[in-house]
């Protein structure tokens, strides 16, 4: 639950000595708001003594070795950030969920206590104005490439680019970049600790420009892996209609490894000749249909592919009602029974009933 309700807004001072959070696997910059879980004694001590506070405000520093359960002095980087809690929420005994937001960098100046947990007299380090061309070139080209990251990672809202384009400040720029970039610790605590905005700004933009290039190359495997299994579940559709074949033509299975292992052309070639045995077997007439396919369309003379449900038959066109969804099958010319498939025997066409009498 919530320990405090929200204060008032306005400018938030830093205390001279205030209260020092070791933070792990993290970095906390001004202006951004992050949730940390808070569970060693120390730590929960600090946090149940701030909440008591209007307005409490912390220092977060990060900690060198994220092994160390007991922070000292030497533990800790010596640039942080003073921050502000806006909400605290018991989790369990001794275990808090704390929302943070950055206000200002600070510098360690003197560790005056560690028990019952860790205090320190701290230097603000506010971000001086500073009017230049080379600056406000370097927060456009900053800007730009972050709004081609964005675009680069479909998983950001679209506010995204809205917020960075709403920053004006070049300081708040690259450290709202910083903050959410997929970079080791050491290197965000490298960009809190630049003072220089320019030397900031071009550490960013080398940052942000290396992501830039790996989302770019993620993106180009990603297309060849699709394109890749297209083209594989292409292949299968193609072997599966080549087996349909041999098996209307009463083939075994001996030499399935040319369609298993071929590639598109030697599938290509093998479906023409054997599309030309099933013509030159069961053909009456020069117009036939093979029901198999309809995606390819090579010159097999007086042959039309279409796909149905995989099965291969070959009938007599002028007889095949495509629109009704099922052709209607030609009558035998002795027997005037419909005939699934028709034959040449002794010179006229029947059905294989009557041929075989």
């Amino acid at each position: 639950m919530a320990s405090k309700k929200p204060a008032p807004e306005g400018p938030i001072e830093v205390p001279e000595t205030i209260s020092i959070l070791p933070l792990r696997n993290s970095v906390l910059f001004p202006g951004s708001i992050i949730p940390i879980d808070v569970g060693r004694k120390k730590s929960v001590k600090l946090v149940e003594e701030a909440i008591s506070k209007e307005r409490p405000v912390i220092g977060i520093v990060t900690q060198r070795d994220a092994r160390t359960e007991d922070p000292g002095p030497t533990d800790l980087y010596m640039v942080g950030c003073a921050a502000r809690i806006l909400k605290v929420i018991k989790l369990a005994k001794d275990n808090f969920s704390v929302i943070l937001q950055g206000v200002s960098r600070i510098r360690l100046v003197d560790v005056s206590n560690q028990d019952p947990f860790m205090t320190a007299r701290v230097q603000p380090l506010p971000d001086l104005p500073v009017t230049d061309v080379e600056l406000d070139a370097l927060v456009m080209n900053l800007k730009d490439v972050a709004k081609r990251v964005i675009k680069l990672m479909p998983e950001l809202p679209k506010e995204a680019s809205a917020l960075v384009d709403s920053v004006t400040e070049p300081g708040q720029l690259a450290d709202l970049i910083t903050s959410n970039l997929d970079v080791q610790v050491d290197e965000k605590q490298d960009v809190l600790e630049t003072f220089d905005l320019k030397t900031r700004l071009r550490k960013v933009l080398q940052f942000l420009s290396r992501q830039h290039e790996v989302l770019k190359v993620r993106e180009k495997i990603n297309s060849q892996v699709q394109e890749e299994m297209g083209r594989n579940q292409r292949e299968y559709v193609l072997r599966q209609q080549l087996k349909a074949i041999k098996e209307e033509l009463g083939e075994d299975d001996g030499d399935q490894g040319d369609l298993e292992h071929g590639d598109g052309v030697s599938l290509k070639l093998e479906w023409e000749r054997r599309a030309a045995e099933v013509r030159s077997r069961w053909a009456l007439r020069t117009e036939v249909r093979l029901w198999g396919l309809t995606e390819w369309s090579w010159p097999v003379a007086d042959l039309e592919q279409e796909l149905r449900s995989g099965a291969v038959h070959v009938r007599l066109k002028a007889r095949v009602d495509v629109a009704r969804g099922r052709p209607e099958l030609p009558a035998c010319p002795t027997c005037g029974t419909p005939a699934e498939m028709l034959v040449r025997a002794r010179g006229s066409v029947a059905c294989v009933r009557c041929a075989g009498t």
